[in-house]
């Protein structure tokens, strides 16, 4: 094993969404790491697009736009475009995002993110969001546009603050049903080394596919958040990332199978 290729030997798993793979397959793959993308989740519009619509429609309204996924920012604007033919609208905003990523998606159509936290959880962002805000949140509208599933953490908080908090479902998270097969089969060989999670999401629906089973391998969560729901679920996790980002999940990957008897194979 080479400084170059610290993952040589080591398969993994990724499990997040098909459309969201390749960039987590590609950085693991460049450090050596034999991959495998089945994604356990897919990304689908809300049932009844109108809330999101709305949203759209009345941004002016709001004194921030909070996001916390780049599927939200995809979803927001394509929302956006289609109400009002174009993006202008958005690209003005004060948005508050929760991660790299995310403000990555911001910036990739022509806006600018205000406010992101030093960590990227709900909690984090609303933090930056109450205490970093200068005269505070109070009586400030704010519009959220987020997966159906996720956690009520954020919007609570805000509105604890005096915050008038619009929550819009922008899109649902549902279990990669014909992922299943796929999963048996590589669980059933036990050829893998890791098991990546991104999100809770990807935990739960590994979960319903094939049980809490991981075979020999070990399993990697992108930050506490997710390795708590793994745990919830029924999941060893033997790997944290310290930056809650896929370049953090990479990183703790890197340092694990440094560790004596971590190349060529798993141990439990």
């Amino acid at each position: 094993m080479s400084d170059s290729t610290p993952l040589a030997g080591q398969r993994v798993l990724v499990t997040r969404a098909a459309h969201q793979a390749d960039d987590l397959g590609e950085a693991l793959e460049a450090l050596g790491a034999e991959v495998t993308s089945i994604p356990t989740i897919r990304i689908d519009d809300p049932p009844d697009p109108r809330a999101l619509e709305r949203g759209a429609a009345d941004l002016e309204s709001y004194d921030w736009v909070v996001l916390t996924s780049a599927n939200g920012v995809d979803r927001l604007a394509a929302a956006v475009e289609r109400v009002r033919g174009s993006l202008d609208a958005l690209r003005r905003a004060r948005i508050a995002v929760i991660g790299p990523a995310t403000g990555d998606a911001v910036r990739a159509i022509g806006g600018s993110v205000a406010v992101m936290p030093d960590s990227f959880r709900g909690e984090d962002l609303a933090e930056a969001l109450v205490s970093g805000v200068p005269g505070g949140i109070s009586g400030a509208r704010i519009l959220i546009a987020r997966a159906r599933e996720a956690r009520d953490v954020l919007p609570t908080r805000l509105r604890a603050e005096g915050a008038i908090v619009d929550l819009v479902p922008a899109y649902v998270t549902r279990v990669a049903r014909d992922s299943a097969p796929r999963l048996r089969r590589l669980l059933d060989a036990d050829e893998l080394d890791w098991i990546t999670f991104t999100a809770s999401s990807t935990v739960r629906a590994y979960v319903d596919l094939v049980g809490p089973r991981t075979g020999s391998s070990r399993v990697a969560a992108i930050g506490p958040i997710t390795a708590g729901t793994a745990r919830e679920e029924g999941l060893r996790v033997d790997a944290v990332a310290a930056e809650y980002t896929t370049g953090g999940l990479v990183d703790v990957l890197v340092r694990e199978s440094r560790l004596p008897g971590a190349a060529g194979g798993a141990e439990r």
